[in-house]
């Protein structure tokens, strides 16, 4: 794949002497195809010919001594059985770019201007410092040509981040959320009495702020929320109330007569 980084490195293995900023940027453009996967059958005078991308080989791969012998720039490139015919022509102060491809369809086209991409250096063997904007300028040639010429160059988008992203989005319906679980302190009754009644004081009837966020607070203390009744427990005593008198809750009476059940010995007052 092309980018600024392995096409540099193109172009360091190839050592070329560049005589103005045209050749810096034709170069650059031979560099993303070759880093892209294509090889080059044809360069400078022999990719001028007029039927060079018909007479060209598919198979192997040839030098590019003379590819700058003119003021343009020629190229042919194969990439498995299709040849690819690429030539730079020099209009004022930009560098006019096409790209056709041996099925005779539409050539794909770019317009650069040199002095946006070319520095001047001082060491004519330090390649880094005889460019700017190297990686806009292979994107530009990536988007313009090489996608264009060559469908499977482009990138595709991973399935992996398509199936987190989908599982994110289901996790974020109803279902997906966290429901908060109530957290009843183990108390019942009065606070701390042990009853086994749950009355007014018991903290389940009021829960605390911030422990409870789904159930209401009452306004103020003591004041229950809508629609809880509290029955006391009936009072313990010898007056039971109605309905509570022992002798419906007693057992039978022992077949023999004047025998009492030890369990109800404490009510022979009221047996008689």
């Amino acid at each position: 794949m092309a980018n600024s980084q392995t096409v540099m490195l193109v172009i360091r293995s190839a050592r070329p002497s560049f005589r103005n900023y045209r050749d810096k940027v034709a170069f650059v453009l031979h560099a993303s195809f070759v880093a892209s996967g294509f090889r080059v059958v044809a360069a400078g005078r022999h990719a001028f010919a007029e039927n060079a991308l018909v007479s060209s080989p598919t198979q192997g791969e040839v030098g590019i001594e003379g590819w700058n012998e003119f003021d343009e720039y020629a190229f042919v490139y194969a990439k498995g059985s299709k040849k690819f015919l690429v030539k730079c022509f020099a209009i004022e102060d930009k560098l006019l770019v096409d790209a056709l491809d041996e099925g005779g369809k539409e050539p794909a086209h770019i317009e650069i201007e040199p002095e946006k991409y070319a520095a001047e250096s001082g060491v004519e063997s330090d390649y880094d410092a005889q460019f700017k904007n190297l990686g806009k300028l292979v994107s530009d040639l990536q988007d313009e040509l090489l996608y264009k010429l060559d469908e499977g160059l482009k990138p595709v988008a991973s399935t992996s981040q398509s199936s987190s992203e989908s599982n994110k989005e289901s996790e974020s319906g109803y279902y997906g959320r966290k429901r908060p679980v109530p957290s009843f302190p183990p108390v019942i009754g009065g606070f701390g009495d042990g009853s086994m009644h749950v009355g007014p004081n018991d903290l389940r009837m009021f829960p605390r702020f911030g422990d409870h966020p789904d159930l209401m607070i009452p306004p103020q203390p003591g004041v229950p929320p809508p629609g809880v009744r509290y029955d006391p427990p009936p009072p313990i005593g010898p007056d039971f109330g109605p309905g509570f008198e022992p002798s419906p809750f007693r057992r039978q009476p022992p077949t023999r007569r004047g025998d009492v059940h030890p369990d109800l010995q404490h009510f022979r007052r009221w047996l008689g």
